[in-house]
């Protein structure tokens, strides 16, 4: 993508924004508000808005850090409000687009912050990655522990994610993950813990940030990205299934994602791409009848290569490498790439840009 700016217009049918302007009170010194950057934030629920009595809404999340004042002067609107892990890609599609007009409402933004639950907050966070059109950058951010929860962790990441999209140097990074003061790519981050409030890291590259007292601080410099996919006309993503691998697996998901009529199936499979025979019997099958299977890893770390030559490799069939891509982000990829095309070589090479 390049350095330009390029927001995409929605169809009228998408609804207005029903933003809120909100400058958050505080006990601190005045600043005054046009010498401050603007951050909009899209809630989503999640963790972060949780509390004993249910999901508490955007404006009480943002009232509960005042220190947000000193920081950017904030708007906000409440999109979704539910725990991540009942999000499904009809509300990622939801997401992209309020984020595209939020943008293309004000050129003066200086970024958007997305509150989200931790479950899918790195599946969430990877497709609008693959989507961003605009230079600007969008920050994912949640919590491991509710708002009323001694210890809760929601306030400082909050604070530092508006941080971090306020700040200048978060442009061309595409989106970004903030949660206990790191900053992760949303291509290598990933939930590594149930419930420490350290869960998120990027075990192939490490933060790309730290938040500190001082400001935040970039390690690396902006990555160059490929193209985002264009969401226009795009109403829902292609079905895709994931198949785990274990001893003696049957490969049950391959043959539900075929018989189901999904448009593609991604492996979850042994170290760097070794199945079961069971699998290989399903993946097999499955190629013959149209399906596009991609190879991820169940292991967590490190790319999936072409180990199962002897088997499905050398009848010629067409299996997708993943690349470094979990099973997870894998598949996110694959329902983006199956809007722009089925070609198998196409996709190969989709795959190796992107992943």
């Amino acid at each position: 993508m390049t350095a330009t700016s390029r927001v995409r217009r929605w169809p009228r049918s998408v609804a207005a924004l029903s933003s809120m302007a909100a400058l958050i009170s505080t006990a601190a010194a005045p600043v005054a508000a046009q010498s401050l950057p603007r951050v909009h934030v899209i809630a989503t629920g999640g963790t972060i808005a949780s509390s004993a009595q249910g999901l508490i809404g955007v404006d009480q999340l943002l009232a509960g850090v005042p220190e947000l004042a000193t920081a950017a002067t904030v708007t906000f609107e409440q999109v979704l409000r539910v725990g991540s892990s009942r999000v499904v890609p009809k509300d990622w599609l939801t997401l992209a687009r309020h984020i595209d007009e939020a943008f293309g409402r004000d050129p003066q933004l200086a970024g958007i912050v997305v509150t989200h639950g931790t479950d899918t907050m790195e599946e969430t966070a990877f497709f609008l990655d693959l989507v961003a059109a605009d230079d600007r950058p969008v920050v994912v951010t949640g919590a491991m522990r509710s708002s009323d929860a001694v210890g809760a962790d929601g306030p400082a990441n909050l604070l530092s994610a508006v941080r971090v999209a306020a700040h200048g140097e978060a442009r061309r990074r595409g989106v970004l993950l903030v949660m206990n003061d790191e900053v992760h790519e949303a291509r290598f981050a990933i939930k590594a813990h149930t419930l420490r409030v350290q869960a998120f890291s990027s075990p192939e590259a490490g933060p790309t940030g730290i938040v500190e007292s001082e400001g935040v601080r970039f390690r690396t410099a902006p990555p160059s990205r490929p193209d985002p996919f264009p969401l226009s006309g795009v109403e829902a993503l292609p079905e895709v299934g994931i198949d785990y691998s274990f001893a003696g697996a049957a490969g049950e998901g391959v043959r539900i994602a075929r018989e189901s009529g999904m448009s593609g199936v991604v492996v979850a499979a042994f170290g760097s791409g070794r199945v079961s025979e069971g699998q290989a019997d399903e993946i097999r099958t499955a190629l013959s009848r149209g399906l596009v299977v991609v190879m991820s890893s169940r292991v967590g770390q490190g790319l999936v290569r072409d180990e199962y030559n002897g088997g499905l490799a050398a009848e010629g069939r067409n299996v997708i490498s993943a690349g470094i891509l979990n099973p997870q982000k894998a598949r996110v990829l694959l329902m983006l790439a199956l809007t722009r095309t089925r070609v198998l070589t196409e996709l190969s090479r989709i795959f190796e840009a992107y992943s």
